[in-house]
């Protein structure tokens, strides 16, 4: 079934040609040629043209045709690499040149806001705005950009006579001429309020444009507004034409016309505190800031806010408040009764609960606050365990050593380290985890860094073979195996084992360089337990042991033999007879409680 073709597609419809008189012979004897009617070599002779150039003839009918019939490619046609290139280019081109109009109108920005904000600090009156670069852009208007709030609220609310209207209606129509659209005097706008909260914080009169008081400046008022006695036209107009001598008169000259709620009297300040002059000119910027609608919406762009934002954290910082304030509203207070109903449910359920189903269970309780409330509980419950467990330290290095067996991708890594010190004492990579194997690293151990008298390794089949344990024998060192099925007993190798495989991810696991890291574990780290020095330097430094250990295993094959009359395990009769001779020579110490951070360094 043929493709529809759409709807602004041009259609492939090839109309017959019409072949011309002079090529007509031609057309027929190649059309002879190609259905073999006819040889190349009659054909040339009837035309009178040599063969090879009638084959030639015939050739180009032939690849014609093939070109015709040939399936043409969907979709548009490909560009070429050189086209592709060039539009990645100009597209790129022009992200970078938007990014740099932006940058470009962001400096500008920030440096007119910068320029408003130290005129304002050195007292000068804002800056005219001026005719942008382009002939059609309209002329910004600065008629009402430096008006006080204050002066326009009583200047709209003075009544004046039919002089002063006269001159105000000659005013308006100069001031409507250069502004397209005059706005109101009335000072109802967010941010007069806020100028006025922000000098009433500050407990300062208005500003003025070039330090004398700010004048009533005459605007378009309601025509209820300018009907009045003769009386108040006269002061008004006295008071248009006087000038104050100095600042000092402005807080004690009083400004006709109604006071407004906003308006505050100015209390006396000592000019020398620096801490009041500071505030008074930070409060002043920021009226004028949140007055002026072009400087509010200048500096709203330069700090990447809205102008209603920029609104809202200067009322926050006119009134002392924090700007930013958490989302969302604030957690209702919950009963003591409740909370301790919450905590007594997760201790007696070991934690498990959820806190969807605490919610339920203890009425007036979030699920929220149901988790808060277990997360407290559970960090106690742990503190209890740690202070509640039995810290066993090894007092001097050399005493007990540990050993296991780490699996690799190809084969095992057997390590050996002290109890007391975190230093290995020997790495041997082994194709095979078997009796052999150990007593081979073990005897290489033992005689590298001499026998301990203890050796603490797992339950493995081959730690108990005859290999191993004839090689203990012959260095008089003690075997120490843990319970069963209990891995924390050997916490510590584990811990190690976990140290080890870290530093092996990191290189080649399949052909580790054990080596390697021995030196960089041993060498290299200083750890603060260790008073920031490294396992070696501790090692290096340690007492040699002159305990008798023929003695030493008699003691113990003693105790043991009366923990098992008493009925006890000869495993765990072992090991309490070995706890018990290590402590008894203070080279084993048993703590509980919390273990301070003084504790845990090795002196």
């Amino acid at each position: 079934m043929a493709r529809r073709r759409g709807k602004n597609e041009p259609s492939t419809y090839q109309p017959r040609q019409s072949v011309p008189p002079e090529v007509a012979d031609r057309v027929e004897l190649v059309r002879a040629i190609l259905a073999e009617r006819l040889t190349i070599s009659a054909a040339a002779e009837q035309l009178g043209i040599a063969r090879v150039n009638m084959q030639t003839l015939a050739h180009r009918a032939e690849a014609a045709i093939i070109a015709a019939l040939t399936p043409r490619p969907s979709g548009p046609p490909a560009k070429s690499t050189r086209e592709r290139e060039l539009e990645q280019q100009v597209k790129r081109l022009h992200k970078e040149n938007a990014k740099l109009h932006e940058q470009r109108q962001a400096a500008d920005d920030m440096m007119g806001a910068a320029g408003e904000i130290i005129r304002s600090l050195r007292g000068l009156p804002p800056r005219p705005s001026s005719r942008t670069s382009s002939p059609r852009s309209p002329r910004t208007s600065t008629a009402k950009t430096d008006k006080d709030p204050e002066s326009d609220l009583k200047s709209a609310t003075a009544p004046t006579t039919k002089c002063d209207s006269e001159e105000l209606a000659s005013e308006s129509r100069k001031t409507d001429s250069e502004e397209p659209a005059p706005e109101s005097s009335t000072p109802s706008t967010k941010t007069d309020i806020l100028s006025r909260q922000v000098r009433a914080e500050a407990g300062e009169a208005p500003p003025s444009r070039w330090g004398a008081p700010p004048k009533p400046r005459r605007a378009s008022t309601p025509t209820s507004a300018r009907v009045g006695s003769a009386d108040s036209a006269s002061e008004s107009r006295k008071t248009d034409s006087e000038e104050p001598a100095s600042e000092s008169a402005t807080s004690t000259t009083k400004e006709p016309g109604p006071v407004s709620e906003f308006s505050t009297a100015t209390p006396e300040r000592d000019s020398e505190d620096p801490k009041l002059e500071s505030s008074t000119t930070l409060t002043r910027v920021l009226a004028r800031i949140a007055t002026i609608p072009e400087q509010s919406r200048r500096a709203a762009r330069v700090l990447g806010i809205g102008g209603a934002t920029l609104q809202r954290w200067l009322g926050r910082l006119a009134l002392g408040q924090p700007l930013h304030r958490s989302r969302g509203g604030s957690r209702a207070p919950i009963e003591p009764a409740a909370d301790q109903a919450v905590r007594a449910q997760v201790r007696s359920l070991a934690g498990m609960v959820g806190a969807a189903s605490l919610s339920r269970h203890v009425p007036g309780v979030s699920r929220r606050a149901a988790s808060c409330i277990k997360r407290d509980e559970l960090a106690a419950l742990e503190r209890e365990r740690k202070v509640e467990c039995a810290r066993v330290k090894v007092t001097c290095p050399g005493v007990v050593r540990g050993f296991d067996a780490m699996h690799l991708p190809r084969g095992f890594a057997l390590v050996a380290a002290d109890a007391h010190v975190p230093f290995r004492t020997s790495a041997h990579h082994v194709p095979v985890y078997n009796a052999e194997q150990v007593a081979m690293a073990l005897n290489d151990d033992f005689i590298r860094h001499g026998p301990p008298l203890v050796l603490r390794f797992d339950r493995a089949r081959c730690h108990d073979a005859e290999p191993v344990a004839s090689l203990l024998r012959a260095f008089d060192v003690l075997p120490l195996h843990g319970p069963a099925y209990y891995p924390r007993y050997y916490g510590q190798l584990e811990r190690q084992n976990r140290e080890h495989r870290t530093w092996l991810n990191q290189n080649d696991a399949s052909d580790p360089p054990l080596a390697a890291m021995i030196t960089a574990l041993n060498r290299d780290w200083r750890r603060p337990t260790l008073g920031w020095r490294t396992a070696e330097e501790v090692w290096v430094a340690r007492p040699l042991l002159g305990d008798d250990r023929d003695e030493l295993r008699e003691e113990v094959h003693q105790r043991a033999a009366r923990r098992q009359a008493e009925g006890i395990t000869p495993d765990l009769a072992m090991r309490l007879a070995i706890e018990q001779a290590l402590t008894k020579r203070g080279y084993l110490r048993i703590t509980t409680g919390r273990q301070s951070l003084c504790e845990q360094s090795i002196a």
